[in-house]
């Protein structure tokens, strides 16, 4: 139970990067990983008769082929004689290798499925708790030094970025409705349920337009997938689910001809929340969509200069100042990237800054993992975590999420789980 606990512990923590030692990566999320991975580490490699199951090899096959791929795109920077910031080197060549070792050794344990249950709802009690804890400093009820819960109007908690607290939010959402899905007894079920209440809060406090543009698409994903999965129930006698599931199927014609009159309603009435939440959204969009198409431009160029090698780890684009600068800042203590000749900007898009790293070696490998990954979760009938993953694929689109231990968390996750499913569906997950 210790060391679900360092693990659950990690995945809260490390994305509380304002905790981290001053101009350090290291911090409390970092040091329990360390010591999860010390104690995995010596009790996995001390045994004789560890299995390589489907899911370890997978994943393990993965990481070679991206080691692989990094090597060639560090041999293409030092053929081509581009500078590369050693600093930005050494962060991600650690990062990876956190990440890695998280994502092979969850998978590599034979009693996983319970250990990850385990973990998984130490995530969703713990994540609860620990978000009180930000919200508490963010209304000023509680003293931290040194900490500030704010970034603008944004609610950032105690990590540098408020998208960082966003995609921890995501996380505990779906994870906590894994486990009322998963869950046996209501009692269990309406706990799961209740820790997705305060992400959720929190997620909409950070007012990020990747946070509510997953809840968009992946909540009717799981909808979706919840459905199919009750289709597919393999129950001699259909059941109140599988009556329910066709009655969706077959309202969703009238639900369409029913919406239409509303959004209409909405149109036409300026004052309306729904069309403020629109026009928002519209604002952002028209003001940051060039920023980040350029990005994705120059991102595409600097990995095609390569020869689609890739240029090794770190950051390979030159900074713009609009591209980074909030409006507001009046040039006070918020941190950017700074002005050198040594190109250290990224482009917040996951597949492209795998491209300017290690090349389409990388690109294809990440893609391979991950839609196999999401296949297997779905087949699997592991409804909330496949639309988890379907959720993240849309939050990577804006921002570089391979270095967050989540992610590989919840691959590791789906692919046991969806490896115990095809061995044996009555042990697919410890039922709580």
């Amino acid at each position: 139970m210790t060391k679900d606990a360092l693990l659950a512990l990690g995945l809260l923590l490390s994305p509380a990067s304002q905790l981290r030692m001053a101009g350090g990566a290291i911090g409390p999320g970092e040091i329990c990983f360390a010591l999860w991975l010390g104690l995995t580490a010596i009790q996995s490699l001390g045994r004789s008769d560890l299995p390589l199951t489907p899911a370890p090899m997978r994943i393990l096959s993965f990481w070679l082929l991206f080691a692989a791929a990094l090597s060639i795109g560090a041999l293409t920077t030092y053929a081509m004689g581009i500078r590369n910031d050693p600093a930005f080197l050494k962060h991600d060549i650690q990062a990876y290798i956190l990440v890695a070792g998280i994502s092979f050794f969850c998978a590599l344990d034979p009693a996983a499925p319970r250990r990850l249950n385990n973990v998984a709802w130490l995530l969703a009690l713990l994540g609860s708790a620990f978000l009180t804890l930000q919200l508490a400093h963010a209304w000023t009820l509680l003293n931290v030094p040194h900490l500030d819960p704010w970034y603008w109007d944004r609610l950032r908690g105690w990590s540098e970025n408020p998208n960082q607290l966003a995609l921890l939010c995501i996380g505990i959402i779906f994870v906590s409705f894994h486990l009322a899905e998963t869950a046996v007894r209501p009692g269990a079920r309406a706990v799961a349920l209740s820790c997705t209440v305060l992400p959720l809060v929190t997620g909409l406090l950070t007012r990020s337009d990747s946070f509510l543009l997953v809840l968009a698409v992946a909540c009717p994903a799981l909808a979706v997938f919840t459905i199919v999965k009750w289709l597919r129930s393999n129950s001699p006698k259909p059941g109140v689910r599988w009556t329910f599931a066709w009655f969706c199927i077959l309202a969703v014609p009238a639900v369409l001809v029913l919406s239409a009159p509303s959004a209409r309603i909405i149109t036409k009435n300026p004052g309306s929340i729904e069309q403020q939440f629109a026009e928002s959204n519209r604002d952002a969009l028209q003001r940051d969509a060039p920023k980040r198409l350029e990005l994705w431009v120059r991102a595409l160029g600097v990995g095609m200069s390569s020869g689609m090698l890739g240029l090794g780890p770190g950051p390979h684009l030159d900074r713009i100042k609009e591209t980074s600068v909030n409006l507001k800042d009046p040039g006070g203590d918020v941190r950017h990237p700074s002005e050198d000749p040594v190109p250290n900007f990224e482009t917040h898009n996951t597949l492209l800054d795998l491209f300017t790293q290690g090349g389409v070696l990388a690109v294809l490998g990440f893609g391979w993992l991950f839609i196999s990954t999401f296949l297997l979760a779905a087949r699997a009938n592991l409804a909330s975590l496949a639309a988890l993953l379907f959720g993240l694929a849309v939050f990577s689109t804006f921002h570089f999420v391979f270095r967050h231990p989540l992610l590989w968390f919840v691959i590791a996750t789906c692919l046991v789980l969806a490896s115990a499913a095809q061995r044996n569906p009555a042990q697919a997950g410890h039922r709580s």
